[in-house]
């Protein structure tokens, strides 16, 4: 048992990528100590209140799955931001889906035509994901661009 040698004060270190990508590989060469980071971050504005209207378009509840749990629901950009600028903040353009479906979903797991959920889980692995899938996606009160639905299931496709 490692006895306790009064509080820890983090030190803490200023930087940017070259920093970071050294402290990387610090850790890769075994070093196990905690570091703390200080840089930069950019922020997408309007981020928040998307999220809460696509949340509100889907009745505060996952389209694919009976969670309605909101800590654990996540707005999803069916035609990524960083693609799709224009559409960032766009209502049809968001799903209100659990936070696993929606990682499924940006890994081109899990996609939608219409209310038909399509997904590519294995099934003994993705077992868990599976069986919580309702029969049919909830219809949002404001409808989804038909584009950004038929881009999310092209990249499920190509898999």
């Amino acid at each position: 048992m490692v006895a306790a040698e009064g509080p820890q004060i983090w030190k803490s270190q200023s930087g940017d990528l070259a920093t970071g990508l050294a402290i990387t590989q610090q850790l890769v060469n075994g070093d196990t100590s905690m570091k703390l980071l200080d840089t930069k971050t950019k922020r997408r504005q309007g981020q928040q209140g998307w999220r809460n209207r696509v949340l509100a378009n889907f009745g505060t509840e996952c389209a694919v799955c009976p969670t309605g749990v909101p800590q654990l629901l996540e707005g999803a950009h069916l035609l990524p931001v960083a693609k799709f600028q224009e559409r960032g903040l766009a209502v049809d353009n968001g799903l209100c889906l659990c936070r696993n479906h929606h990682r499924a979903m940006d890994e081109g797991l899990l996609a939608l035509d219409g209310r038909t959920i399509h997904h590519r889980f294995h099934p003994k692995t993705g077992l868990g994901l599976t069986q919580s899938l309702r029969s049919k996606a909830l219809i949002p009160q404001i409808g989804l661009a038909a584009d950004a639905l038929a881009y999310r299931l092209k990249m499920l496709l190509a898999q």
